[in-house]
């Protein structure tokens, strides 16, 4: 058993960085992943004891759990890592039976991460993504690991969208993170003998489990920040009890420091659930999430951009058309925002200018459905039914199930005196809403 594993727990439990994931329904795969994930590493516990009894079923329990784990969320594929960690904790012989154990572990978690590299990259966009090189990588990862260490042994400042940083691979001062890393593991390898295997396995959980998100795997966020809250949910386990058994063990070598030890924990728990409270009314509603967002990083456009699309749901069209633009000049090149801001002007009667502001995001990314949406309502609003139907009808073409495309072609259509193919359009609009 682990010392302070009820201390490990209840940090984990309180800590603000977890609010992310607990309070941002988005996210909330992450506390169903991360519950398969520990409950498959509890029954490997349970696998591995050779006085269990009834072992073959506890072998298949964590196959079905680490499956379930996997179907929550991709980034789950990281576990026969901590499973062979949990062997070599345990000091166990780690051979070929052991390794053909958990290659079916391996199997799943490289089949479905394959699954959503592929999504990643043709359905979330990776693919048009400035490419980092290989030594870019390497920077972002090593920073990446040092600040989610900051983040939880510090928790200041946190936000739901970080500033972006810029890596420049001619400047010395970028690779201090990669040599401050390299340092750390010659510390922890000396350290071994003072400490035996907890340290590395603390570390190597924490690293392997934030491997996915560091930088090596291109995702669609690192477009505005390579870094979130929510990503190291798990890894921050490793760091937690490690932290969490080193403070209770130094509690038991006397009485009084045994006292101190238990005053400094319930210190730091309650400190950890006020800012955990603090950091919860970020979360209360979406005008909330982006305000503070853009106070912790005033050049974070897509914050401007979703408090824009806010102020338009609510009606205050001038606002709107202020943040779409502000998230314009913060990054010139961003489609959402300009067809966005096509729909504000729309709603202010300046067709002329929302049809360029929809030709802009075409530009940019040729294949957006609401683009074509929001420009054949511009021509609507000019009378030019023809070129609507058009436009329209080329977003069908990238979306078939877009509602709200199908009932503006319906609208058109019936302006245009189709009133069979209108009321097609109109049927399949009610049909594909009601999935939604």
């Amino acid at each position: 058993k682990i010392p302070g594993a009820w201390l490990a727990s209840a940090i984990f439990a309180l800590h603000p960085i977890q609010v992310e994931s607990v309070a941002w329904i988005s996210e909330l795969k992450n506390v169903l992943m991360g519950f398969f994930f520990l409950l498959t590493l509890l029954i490997w516990f349970e696998y591995v004891d050779p006085k269990s009894k009834h072992r073959r079923i506890f072998y298949l329990a964590a196959l079905v759990f680490y499956l379930l784990a996997l179907s929550a969320k991709a980034t789950a594929c990281t576990l026969p890592a901590a499973l062979l960690l949990i062997l070599w904790l345990k000091k166990k012989p780690i051979g070929r039976r052991t390794l053909l154990e958990i290659t079916p572990f391996v199997v799943l978690a490289l089949g479905i991460g394959l699954v959503a590299v592929w999504w990643e990259k043709y359905h979330q966009g990776t693919r048009v993504l400035v490419s980092l090189g290989p030594l870019e990588r390497l920077l972002v990862a090593s920073r990446a690991a040092w600040f989610y260490l900051g983040k939880l042994f510090w928790p200041a400042k946190l936000t739901f969208i970080y500033p972006q940083w810029q890596i420049d691979t001619t400047s010395p001062v970028a690779y201090l993170w990669l040599i401050a890393a390299i340092a750390f593991v010659v510390a922890i390898y000396f350290a071994r003998r003072l400490f035996g295997r907890s340290v590395e396995v603390a570390a190597l959980f924490f690293v392997t489990t934030l491997g996915p998100l560091l930088g090596f795997v291109m995702l669609y966020t690192f477009r505005y920040t390579f870094v979130a809250d929510h990503y190291q949910y798990l890894a921050s386990i490793g760091p937690i009890a490690l932290a969490s058994a080193g403070l209770v063990t130094l509690g038991r070598s006397s009485k009084t420091l045994q006292w101190l030890v238990t005053v400094a924990s319930f210190a730091i728990l309650i400190c950890l659930a006020l800012l955990t409270w603090r950091q919860s009314a970020t979360y209360r509603d979406a005008e909330t999430l982006w305000r503070n967002t853009i106070a912790q990083n005033p050049d974070c456009w897509m914050a401007y951009n979703n408090l824009g699309v806010v102020h338009f749901e609510k009606g205050n069209i001038e606002d709107a058309v202020e943040k779409y633009q502000q998230s314009l000049r913060l990054h010139p090149e961003y489609p959402e925002a300009h067809y966005n801001l096509a729909s504000a002007l729309l709603q202010k009667g300046d067709a002329d200018e929302a049809i360029r502001q929809c030709e802009e995001a075409l530009k940019i990314q040729p294949n957006e459905p609401d683009a074509h949406v929001v420009l054949g309502n511009a021509f609507m609003a000019r009378q030019d039914v023809d070129r609507a139907i058009n436009q329209y009808e080329q977003a069908l073409t990238l979306h078939p199930e877009d509602s709200n495309a199908h009932y503006n072609l319906g609208i058109a259509l019936q302006e245009k005196g189709e009133t069979e193919r209108a009321a097609r359009e109109f049927e399949q609009a009610r049909r594909f809403e009601s999935r939604d």
